[in-house]
């Protein structure tokens, strides 16, 4: 009994995975008449039927399909390991899909909100449970019609992307998130261009790193986007150092100003603005911000070195950049207190790192400065004062 055992939980199931891996393997051995199996096998009989089984695995060649006659035994034992293969591959699940996850709402003015619905079907033989849409930005809001959806049912995702202040081409995306094992994330997309209804281009006007006859000058061109027309009438600016004038590039529709310096120009930063009084009745006055920003050859970090009074050495650091002049050296460090030493590294763009190190910030340092020597013309010595800052006076309770 003990063999027949062995052998209706081994061989015969072996056999039948052969079969089903093989597809011809053991034709010759189940299509002849099988001799009757003894009812009592001895154990040696046991193994010769699972070495000649193994052997014949091992040998088996691509043969021509032929037709497959299984007793009813190895017919139920062949079903079981078929079946078993078939639902490993087909296991139920959920399957998300979305026919069109992109929506392109080509040009729209960005003073409006753009909204869209997506479809989302489970297309899987399991419950879809959706835990989640997430979006992209806080200009993308998202809501479903229903977190569960059964097999073959459909859930509306609802969008709305918000265009304010946007510019150009936008591309938003929504993630929906669902216990589907292959798409636990799927991804839905808006995406067109927004466009202002007049368009000011560039938004702002910068003059950077200017000498203080430096003349130079920028284009600003503005424009119409709807059906409405607009015409300048007048321009002003808040400064003396700021001219400007304007020409018609498409009549009623296109303007281009241009923005010159006016020199002599004051050193350091100057702010102003550009006011551009047009005939259109939603826009009859446009503003935009002007700086320029005039430097003599070499610019430095800080003005003046404040220290808080104290008996601790510290190690403050001093900048220098290049201004106008785009090519100088530091030819010396003077500090005003022998003890102070002084370490001059390269850093950024052709600028200088300048280290003081063992500075005690005390009374000695009162009324002093750092002397540091270049090679610019026109910047030979540039001196920086030391200020000191009492402590706070300590609070007692």
């Amino acid at each position: 009994m003990r063999a027949a055992h062995l052998m209706s939980n081994f061989v015969l199931p072996f056999i039948a995975l052969t079969i089903a891996l093989s597809g011809t393997g053991v034709c010759g051995a189940v299509q002849g008449e099988s001799s009757p199996t003894p009812s009592q096998p001895t154990n040696s009989q046991v193994d010769e039927e699972t070495s000649a089984a193994v052997n014949q695995q091992q040998t088996i060649t691509a043969a021509p399909k032929e037709s497959v006659k299984v007793g009813p035994a190895e017919a139920v034992v062949l079903g079981v390991v078929t079946g078993a293969v078939n639902s490993s591959k087909t296991g139920s699940a959920p399957n998300i899909a979305c026919d069109e996850p992109t929506y392109d709402f080509g040009k729209s003015l960005n003073n409006r909100d753009i909204q869209h619905t997506y479809v989302v079907k489970n297309i899987g033989d399991m419950p879809l449970e959706i835990s989640d849409v997430r979006t992209s930005c806080g200009c993308t809001i998202a809501r479903i019609s229903t977190k569960t959806v059964p097999p073959g049912g459909e859930a509306e995702v609802t969008a709305v992307l918000k265009l304010q202040r946007r510019k150009g081409h936008q591309r938003k995306s929504l993630n929906v998130v669902s216990n589907d094992p292959d798409t636990p994330w799927l991804s839905l997309y808006m995406q067109g261009e927004a466009f202002k209804e007049v368009d000011i281009s560039p938004s702002r006007i910068d003059f950077r790193q200017l000498g203080d006859s430096s003349a130079v000058e920028q284009l600003i061109e503005i424009r119409c986007n709807t059906d409405d027309t607009i015409n300048i009438k007048s321009l002003e600016t808040s400064s003396d150092f700021f001219a400007v004038d304007h020409e018609v590039i498409e009549e009623g529709k296109a303007h281009q100003i241009r923005v010159r310096t006016q020199p002599p120009l004051s050193m350091g930063l100057t702010r102003g603005t550009l006011v551009i009084n047009t005939d259109n009745k939603k826009f009859p006055s446009l503003q935009v911000p002007l700086s320029l920003h005039v430097v003599g050859e070499l610019t430095f970090s800080p003005k003046q070195i404040n220290l808080l009074q104290s008996d601790s050495p510290i190690s403050p650091y001093v900048f220098v950049f290049p201004g106008t002049k785009t090519d100088f050296t530091i030819e010396k460090v003077e500090p005003p207190i022998e003890s102070i030493e002084v370490q001059v590294a390269p850093v950024g763009r052709k600028g200088y790192r300048i280290q003081l190190q063992n500075l005690v910030p005390n009374e000695e340092l009162k009324g002093k400065y750092l002397k540091i020597t270049t090679s610019a013309e026109g910047m030979k010595e540039i001196k920086i004062p030391f200020v000191l800052i009492a402590p706070a006076p300590s609070q007692t309770r």
